[in-house]
């Protein structure tokens, strides 16, 4: 499988994860996990009484499910940019024995 393209180089990467800018991002992506573990756990609490394996109530658990794990993913993104720059320069590497 082809490793898609990483365009920025590790130092960029690097100074990405000790910017200002990205703590910035990491704390509004922390911010949107805390306020959805919040709505998470209310709902028993609003359904009071309801049943709470109903659809709507279960696709709404499994979208906030959702926007919880696409902020952890998010976060890891430099270091998954670092591991394919990695796989890239390997590709390269072995790319240029074969030639």
């Amino acid at each position: 499988m082809e490793v898609p393209t990483v365009f920025a180089t590790k130092t960029q990467i690097e100074d990405l994860k000790e910017s200002v800018l990205w703590q910035d991002i990491i704390n509004e992506l922390n911010n949107w996990k805390y306020a959805t573990e919040q709505e998470m756990i209310s709902i028993p609490e609003n359904a009071a009484g309801d049943n709470l394996s109903t659809a709507s109530t279960l696709m709404h658990i499994g979208g906030l499910s959702g926007i919880i794990k696409a902020a952890d993913y998010l976060l890891t993104i430099p270091d998954l940019l670092l591991d394919k720059l990695e796989m890239q320069k390997e590709e390269q590497d072995e790319s240029r024995k074969e030639d």
